[in-house]
């Protein structure tokens, strides 16, 4: 299976992770004025990488992924692209790969994440699907890579995570044990006729100059049409005629 976007394609032949709008908007809304080190925790088949890749141009990626099938779809879709020299793949586990980063004095502006939803739930009987379902298989819950993001960020950085709009007040607490704050969050619906599924929320070291309210985003228009923002967010990477589909 394969998604192909305007300047790269994303092949899925090894693992359980698929492209989904979602993961679209996360790399999408992430804002930085200019980022020179990237850091994706868990990066899957490379989507948010090469989203990031083709926003910023002149920045370094580090895409870090665990799970070994996956990693052979990460590997294949960063060398198959434009921006095969911007990106390095890491195998392995962040948190061993942490210590190494921290050794090199490897710090970055901009730490992404897509991480496992589920912790403490009834597993798929599929297991490739798991690992990107479930914390518990990956071994990152929200604690560690909250932990993980903090330390390998610079004191001017910024931390963007995508988790279910259930856990907004969750991940925000953990954020706060590491001296954190909240810096910008956007509550993500397919509609506003639909509830609210995901948020997604950048978080630094510094303390906003003003409070922090939650901003709605949606992806559709009540009738089916792709939203003006949707429009703007995704045309650079969609292909021509997709946004142009009217469906509710």
């Amino acid at each position: 299976m394969t998604f192909d976007c305007q300047q790269f394609s994303i092949h899925m032949h090894h693992s359980g992770m698929k492209v989904t709008t979602d993961s679209f908007l996360l790399s999408t809304l992430c804002h930085h004025p200019n980022p020179k080190l990237i850091l994706d925790i868990g990066a899957g088949n490379g989507i948010l990488s090469l989203t990031l890749a083709q926003r910023f141009p002149h920045a370094k990626i580090h895409a870090v992924e665990v799970n070994p099938e996956a990693f052979k779809d990460l590997e294949y879709n960063i060398q198959n692209s434009p921006f095969r020299h911007q990106i390095v793949p890491h195998a392995g586990d962040i948190v061993a790969l942490s210590s190494l980063f921290t050794q090199d004095q490897l710090f970055f502006d901009l730490v992404v994440s897509n991480p496992p939803f589920f912790e403490h739930q009834q597993t798929s009987p599929f297991p490739e699907k798991n690992t990107y379902r479930h914390a518990e298989v990956f071994q990152l819950n929200a604690v560690r890579l909250v932990s993980v993001a903090f330390s390998l960020l610079k004191p001017q950085g910024l931390f963007y995570v995508m988790y279910p709009y259930d856990r907004m007040e969750e991940c925000l607490t953990y954020v706060h044990q590491k001296k954190g704050h909240l810096i910008r969050c956007r509550t993500c619906s397919h509609s506003p006729l639909h509830r609210f599924h995901i948020f997604i929320a950048s978080y630094g070291k510094e303390a906003p100059s003003e409070s922090v309210t939650a901003r709605p985003f949606y992806l559709k228009e009540p009738d089916g049409r792709y939203s003006a923002e949707a429009i703007s967010l995704l045309s650079p990477f969609y292909l021509p005629g997709v946004l142009e589909r009217k469906n509710v």
